[in-house]
C-alpha cells in the first residue's frame, strides 16, 4: 500500500498542467507578438489573432488595427523583439504551432511501438528487455490514458537468491498494463511523465531438477520521464528513462517459495502514430 501515495502524487502532478491550460500567462500572450518581413521589404508587427486552417492567411492586430497577410508574401519571421533573430518562414503547419496563441493540439489517439532495456540495480536487480504496443486516448491536450501489451525477457536469473541456479537462464513473459501519460506542454518538444501498472504472464518457467524454480509471473510498475517530438505527419518519436519494478517468485531446494521485487533502470525508445 506504500505505492498509493506515490501514484496519487503522480496523478496530481499530471493534472496540474491540464488544469492550468485555461489561465493565459504573459508568456503565452507574447507568443502571438511577431514581426513579419514581407517580399516587398516591409515589416509588419503585431499580435497574431487568427491563422486560417490551411495556414494561408495570417491576421495581425497592429497599432493601426487588424491587418491580414498572405502567407506566401512572408519571407521571414521573428518574435516581437528588436534583438530577436530573423528565421526563415516555416511551413504553414509549423507557423500555426509556433505563433498562433489559439493553437492547440486536438484531442486524439496515440498508437505506437516501443522497445526498452532495463539495467538491473540493487540486490535483486536483473537485466530486462521488452518490446510491445501501446494505445492511448487524450482526455485533453496534456493527459492521456491507455493500455498496452509487451513481450519481455528477464536475463541471468542466477544473479539473485545467492545464485541458486547453476547456469545462466533467461525467461520470457507477456506483460499487460494500464498506462497514464502526462505532457507538460502541447507543442514542439514535449516533456512527459509516464506511469505503467500491469501484470506479467509467464510464457516460460525455469526449473532445476524440479526442486528449484524461478517464475517471472507478477505485478509490474514503472515510473519514467522523457521527451517526445512530433513531426508534421503526426508521427512522434520519444525517449524516456525510468525505474522499473517487477515482482518475481523463487522456489529453493526446501521448496519454500518467496517473492522478490526486482528493480532496473530502463531506457526506452518509441515511435507513435497520432490521429
Amino acid at each position: 500500500m506504500k505505492l498509493l501515495p506515490i501514484i496519487a502524487g503522480f496523478a496530481l502532478a499530471l493534472y496540474l498542467p491540464a488544469a492550468a491550460q485555461s489561465a493565459e500567462t504573459p508568456r503565452e500572450a507574447d507568443r502571438g507578438n511577431v514581426q513579419l518581413k514581407l517580399g516587398n521589404g516591409s515589416v509588419v508587427s503585431g499580435n497574431v489573432v487568427y491563422v486560417s486552417p490551411d495556414g494561408r492567411i495570417v491576421e495581425l492586430r497592429t497599432a493601426s488595427g487588424s491587418q491580414p497577410v498572405w502567407f506566401g508574401d512572408i519571407e521571414s519571421v521573428r518574435r516581437g523583439k528588436e534583438d530577436a533573430r530573423w528565421r526563415k518562414r516555416p511551413d504553414p503547419w509549423r507557423f500555426r504551432e509556433r505563433y498562433d496563441p489559439a493553437w492547440k493540439d486536438p484531442l486524439r489517439w496515440e498508437f505506437g511501438f516501443y522497445g526498452d532495456y532495463g539495467f538491473g540495480v540493487g540486490r535483486n536487480g536483473l537485466d530486462r528487455y521488452e518490446v510491445g504496443l501501446n494505445l492511448r486516448y487524450g482526455l485533453n491536450q496534456y493527459l492521456f490514458v491507455g493500455a498496452g501489451v509487451g513481450i519481455n525477457s528477464i536475463m541471468e536469473v542466477n544473479r539473485i537468491a545467492n545464485s541458486i541456479f547453476a547456469s545462466e537462464v533467461n525467461t520470457t513473459g507477456c506483460a499487460v498494463f494500464a498506462n497514464l501519460r502526462g505532457y507538460f506542454r502541447n507543442r514542439g518538444i514535449r516533456p512527459f511523465a509516464d506511469l505503467r501498472i500491469g501484470y506479467n504472464l509467464p510464457t516460460s518457467t525455469y526449473g532445476d531438477n524440479q526442486s528449484r524454480r524461478f517464475s517471472d509471473e507478477g505485478v509490474l510498475l514503472r515510473l519514467s520521464a522523457g521527451i517526445t517530438a512530433i513531426d508534421r505527419s503526426d508521427i512522434a518519436y520519444s525517449f524516456a528513462v525510468g525505474y522499473h519494478m517487477h515482482s518475481v517468485e523463487l522456489t529453493e531446494l526446501n521448496k519454500d517459495s518467496f517473492r522478490r521485487m526486482s528493480g532496473s533502470v530502463a531506457l526506452q525508445f518509441a515511435v507513435t502514430f497520432r490521429w
